[in-house]
């Protein structure tokens, strides 16, 4: 699984890189959205991911 972050991570970065500044709001926003799928609950329960979410 750690490589397919890293990879999900790199393309992420690439195209953040070509768009414009991303706000708060937005950031808040995509959480909430993401809230609704269990794959990402589970990683809020992950202690490892829950500084970085």
């Amino acid at each position: 699984m750690g490589p397919l972050f890293e990879l999900l991570g790199s393309l992420g970065t690439l195209l953040f890189s070509f768009t414009k500044d991303v706000t708060e709001e937005e950031i808040e926003k995509n959480i909430k959205s993401l809230q609704e799928y269990q794959w990402f609950q589970n990683y809020l329960k992950d202690i490892k991911f829950e500084n970085l979410i």
